[in-house]
């Protein structure tokens, strides 16, 4: 709707009741919604979480958190993900599929998500906005093929977040099978027509 009234009330009807709580974020000028106490308790009477509400917003990964939501989203609108675990879920309790339960060790690489896709493939999804050195993307790639050997996931989905990423990335994807590289903008481009978020 125009002006998103209509959404602006319900999020108001929301917060009152405790369901939400917004909070402000410096880098914009509107605030978030965090998942308030009444929110909370009622979805773990119905057993849908998974650990303690998030209090405050990490601004040290709030940008890439977000764009790794739009991602999330862009792959669900086409049908590529039909469930996602967050990071913070595979961190405090691992996932469950098909009765198999699976949580990742300490030690292990947590990817920025880990999504079902139709074919019932399991795929690491990693976006990469800050460059680094090469020798730790090399880590990751050998830390990736340790949780397909442990059949953990099936593929790597690698988001690249700039041209020299892509570069850099590309050098470690090419000719590995189950290794997917692609840039962030395929994925803006899905949410909202003509414009990158």
């Amino acid at each position: 709707p125009a002006g998103f009234y209509t959404v602006r009330q319900r999020l108001l009807l929301l917060q009152k009741h405790g369901f939400v709580k917004p909070q402000k974020v410096y880098t914009e000028s509107k605030s978030v919604y965090l998942l308030g106490s009444t929110g909370y308790k009622i979805l773990q009477a119905r057993g849908l979480t998974y650990g303690p509400a998030t209090q405050t917003v990490d601004f040290r990964q709030y940008e890439h958190d977000l764009k790794v939501t739009y991602c999330r989203i862009a792959l669900e609108r086409q049908g590529k993900a039909i469930r996602w675990f967050s990071e913070r879920r595979l961190r405090m309790k691992g996932f469950e599929i098909e009765g198999r339960a699976v949580k990742l060790s300490k030690n292990s690489i947590i990817p920025d998500g880990i999504f079902l896709s139709p074919k019932g493939e399991l795929i690491a999804f990693e976006l990469e906005c800050s460059e680094r050195m090469l020798s730790r993307f090399e880590r990751k790639t050998t830390d990736y093929r340790t949780l397909m050997y442990e059949g953990v996931v099936h593929k790597v989905l690698w988001v690249a977040g700039s041209d020299k990423l892509e570069k850099d990335l590309a050098g470690l994807t090419r000719g590995r099978e189950r290794f997917f590289l692609d840039r962030y903008e395929t994925f803006s481009k899905c949410l909202l027509p003509g414009g990158v978020l």
